[in-house]
């Protein structure tokens, strides 16, 4: 999921949620270790990128979904992988390797789930939520920027409510921009296995949500978490997040929910799948849950699922090739159906040079 729809997740849910107020201020220090901790990675990561060798080069030329060979149908090929001496591919104090996929391509951004590898891109990604009486749609544009591993976010989302009235006439509409989000993310430890087979990154994410001043905005959130990437072989790729989002300076301030989501994804590349003028579609199942850790609903899961794939055509226009995402599922927790039984999402993207 993208971060900011916290937000509105809360909006939908408000009804019989009440929280305590546990959590009023963000302490100054935390913001300040957060920052200091961002500004490393940023330095080191980047450092390291200009310092090493073909492989990094090869990885930093562009966090699009346009570094695949699709002749041999992996984003770096299992060859350059394995002749890569592994004591040579690691940088950023031994914890990161030049070898990783995460900033490939290779791991799918998430459609309702959090995005978690490293990208470089613009996108407009549209949400439709319904359940009876209430259809939310929410435009999230998007601006996502990196070097080498690091990526750098921004949010604007747009959001359509429309409520059903128990009489005529009485239906309404609420529209506006939702809270701003800007939010960093870095890899601080990977492994990559000899062969390349096995590839794994650990990735903190820190996120802040401004209000916008509309109808449809909040509070301010407050979202640390951290994702975890693990891809297996040359198409299948696992990864998570866990988070506790802090909403606070409205009158829902006060509430926090721990958020996690995950998803499996199965690359097939042309070679598996010789459609004409797609260079690969990856399958996906994603699965998003949020657990309030104070007030009277402590304990009730609110658990979603969603099916979808994301579909790359052959980068033919380079950096002007759209690439394209859609997802649909249902609730699966009385919590969850509480703010929406089913949900709709897709998007387009283009990447950046």
């Amino acid at each position: 999921m993208t971060h900011s729809k916290v937000v509105a997740g809360w909006k939908m849910r408000m009804k019989g949620f009440s929280m305590l107020r546990c959590v009023n201020v963000w302490p100054k220090k935390q913001t300040s270790f957060f920052l200091s901790v961002a500004a490393l990675f940023l330095l080191g990561t980047t450092a390291g990128a200009v310092t090493s060798g073909p492989v990094a080069a090869r990885s930093s030329s562009g966090l699009g979904r346009y570094n695949f060979n699709f002749d041999n149908m992996a984003i770096i090929k299992a060859d350059d992988i394995a002749n890569t001496p592994p004591a040579d591919s690691r940088y950023f104090f031994h914890l990161l390797d030049h070898r990783s996929k995460y900033a490939t391509g290779f791991f799918p951004g998430g459609i309702v789930a959090a995005a978690m590898p490293a990208q470089r891109e613009i996108a407009e990604t549209w949400y439709h939520y319904q359940r009876s009486g209430l259809q939310d749609d929410l435009f999230y544009n998007e601006v996502k920027w990196g070097l080498d591993q690091w990526t750098l976010s921004f949010e604007a989302p747009w959001q359509h409510e429309h409520v059903d009235g128990t009489r005529p006439g009485a239906s309404r509409n609420l529209d506006g921009f939702d809270n701003f989000a800007i939010s960093f993310r870095s890899p601080v430890y990977q492994y990559v296995s000899s062969d390349g087979l096995w590839d794994y990154s650990l990735v903190p994410d820190f996120e802040v949500d401004a209000p916008s001043g509309s109808a449809t905005s909040s509070g301010t959130v407050v979202y640390p978490q951290v994702y975890q990437l693990l891809g297996i072989g040359r198409h299948l790729s696992l990864q998570g997040s866990f988070g506790t989002a802090f909403l606070t300076g409205s009158k829902l301030g006060g509430q926090v929910e721990m958020k996690w989501s995950a998803i499996i994804g199965y690359n097939l590349y042309h070679k598996n799948l010789p459609i004409p003028g797609i260079a690969d579609i990856t399958p996906i199942m994603e699965i998003v849950g949020s657990d309030p850790i104070s007030g009277t609903n402590v304990g009730q899961q609110s658990i979603s699922m969603d099916f979808g794939a994301e579909i790359n055509p052959m980068p033919r226009w380079g950096f002007l090739t759209p690439y394209f995402g859609i997802a649909a599922g249902p609730a699966l927790t009385r919590l969850a159906r509480v703010g929406d039984d089913w949900v709709v999402s897709a998007y387009v993207a283009f990447a950046l040079p």
